[in-house]
């Protein structure tokens, strides 16, 4: 019994020894820094009220050539509000030997940046860490000597959580990201033992990335992701082909904002996103002069309001390889995009893309189309990288388009080279209050371009125009040419809330190819969802 109890007790004795401790900034640790440092696993890191000039690293170094125990995972770092704890990067951090700061410092040591800072705020090497109820800020003027790229938050590890933040660049120019996901196998890429030792294969990927209740600002790109390790690959850099590492994660009732510029402006662009898949949920994109620009990955946006574009689309695919080989894959769920922009809403090249359920609703004046999808527009690098996919698919089912001056849908830009894919366009159930519908231009190409539109509203023409003769019209019938009779067309909708583009013409009710009511909308209000009060942005 007694060696019982006395097991009994050893074994109390080491669970509380192993407890997770709770790290006070300044209380316990003069710097925040210092607590990451003296942090375990498991153990949070309350930061108190205040302004912190710092730049911080949970280092991820793994390989034989460090001691074990330095990276840091599994580690909380919270406020009490964003208001009131702030974290400013102090852009002190520099290449020197060692790793204070991580694989850039290796790299930029490697490159001939020597003790150049690395502008990067908050690096997040280590796994499973948390940032909760912080602003994290970066105001860099110049970012780093070998790229000029500063950044708030940098991405490399995985299971990264982010609660209740503000995450900001500076707002009056284009050096920064708020957050910058960099990934890659740099001991692949390099072949240099010293990386070998530190980070080797897999490298860092930037999995599992979750972001909720939080807001991303300013900066040439606010979101910006890319295959580091790639990139200078086929850049040059490096000597290997590495293999491809690229990003997941989730945002969630999140608000990206490209900053108070207009025209052509300084930086505003609302995200540079190279590789990876990622979904954006009930989230909220404005103010931008430049919007989501994809280079490749998987990208679903579900109930998400795009408005207020300065300048460009709200999201367009434009392949850069720095995500690796492989075009867009999009996906628009019960979304809405409401204003303007320089060119359209969509800009769709070099992707897939399925839209369903979503209201575009133009307020330009000019003739400027909703979406413009151009099959023929891929980089010719493709060839380098395992050539050009088979075709491009862009699927649009149960949406609306108003534009009263201007075209739903703008197909152009045959392929004039060989080996580029087919262009497939299909469009159903959908209805367009537009001068012109849907508009298919240019004449044929190296390889077809093909429409099927069926079952829609093609109010106010009643067809599909192709002047040019240069695409393909596989199917085009049991079309309307009706007004829909909007509640309310012409005034930008909540995605929770859209009863403006309920349609009052009872002849839409059953249009669909399977009966039912077309556009996304139907006759009737929907029932309110409370998931997102998109008020709380305007």
């Amino acid at each position: 019994m007694k060696k019982l109890s006395m097991l009994f007790v050893l074994s109390l004795i080491v669970t509380l020894s192993s407890q997770a401790a709770t790290i006070n900034v300044p209380a316990d640790q003069a710097t925040i820094q210092a607590a990451i440092d003296a942090a375990m696993s498991g153990d949070v890191i309350q930061v108190a009220d205040g302004t912190y000039n710092e730049d911080l690293i949970f280092l991820g170094a793994t390989g034989a050539g460090v001691p074990a125990g330095t990276a840091r995972n599994n580690i909380t770092l919270q406020g009490s509000d964003p208001a009131n704890v702030i974290i400013e990067a102090a852009n002190a951090r520099t290449n020197s030997p060692g790793l204070n700061a991580g694989i850039l410092g290796i790299l930029g040591q490697a490159f001939g940046a020597g003790a150049a800072t690395d502008h990067k705020g908050i690096i997040v090497e280590g796994n499973g860490i948390t940032l909760r109820n912080l602003t994290i800020r970066n105001n860099s003027n110049t970012g780093d000597a070998l790229f000029g790229e500063a950044a708030a938050l940098l991405v490399s590890g995985n299971d990264l959580t982010v609660e209740n933040c503000v995450i900001e660049a500076n707002p009056d120019n284009d050096v920064g990201r708020a957050v910058y996901v960099i990934t890659g196998d740099y001991a692949t890429a390099s072949g240099d033992p010293a990386i070998i030792g530190t980070y080797p294969t897999p490298g860092l990927e930037g999995l599992n990335s979750n972001f909720t209740d939080t807001i991303f600002r300013y900066g040439d790109s606010t979101i910006d992701t890319v295959d580091a390790a790639f990139f200078l690959f086929a850049s040059g850099f490096l000597p290997n082909n590495p293999p491809i590492r690229v990003g997941t994660g989730t945002f969630t009732n999140c608000e990206v904002t490209g900053g108070p510029q207009s025209g052509n402006g300084p930086g505003g662009a609302i995200g540079e996103i190279d590789g990876g898949t990622y979904s954006f949920i009930d989230s909220h994109f404005h103010d931008y002069n430049d919007g989501m620009e994809s280079g490749g990955g998987n990208w679903t946006f579900a109930n998400c309001l795009f408005e207020r574009s300065h300048n460009q689309y709200a999201a367009r695919s434009n392949w850069s390889g720095e995500g690796g080989p492989g075009h867009t894959v999009f996906n628009f769920t019960d979304c809405v995009f409401c204003g303007h922009s320089s060119s359209g809403m969509l800009r769709l090249q070099e992707s897939d893309a399925l839209i369903a359920g979503c209201i575009f609703n133009v307020t330009d004046t000019d003739s400027r189309p909703a979406i413009r999808y151009s099959p023929g527009d891929y980089d010719s690098d493709f060839v380098l990288f395992g050539g050009y996919p088979a075709s491009s698919n862009i699927t649009i089912d149960q949406c609306d388009f108003y534009n009263p001056n201007g075209s739903g849908i703008v197909g152009d830009d045959p392929q004039d080279t060989p080996g580029e894919p087919i262009g497939n366009l299909i469009v159903t159930n959908s209805i367009f209050h537009c001068a012109e519908p849907i508009n298919l231009t240019g004449a044929a190409g190296v390889a077809d371009r093909n429409a099927t539109v069926n079952n829609n509203d093609l109010f106010s023409t009643g067809a599909v125009s192709n002047p040019d003769s240069g695409w393909i019209i596989l199917s085009e019938t049991a079309n309307l040419n009706e007004d829909p009779g909007y509640i309310a067309a012409g005034i930008c909708p909540d995605p929770d809330d859209s009863f403006q583009y309920n349609f009052t013409n009872a002849n839409l009710a059953t249009a669909g190819t399977s009966g039912q009511a077309i556009g996304s909308q139907g006759t009737l209000p929907p029932t309110a969802s409370d998931v997102t009060n998109w008020e709380i942005y305007r």
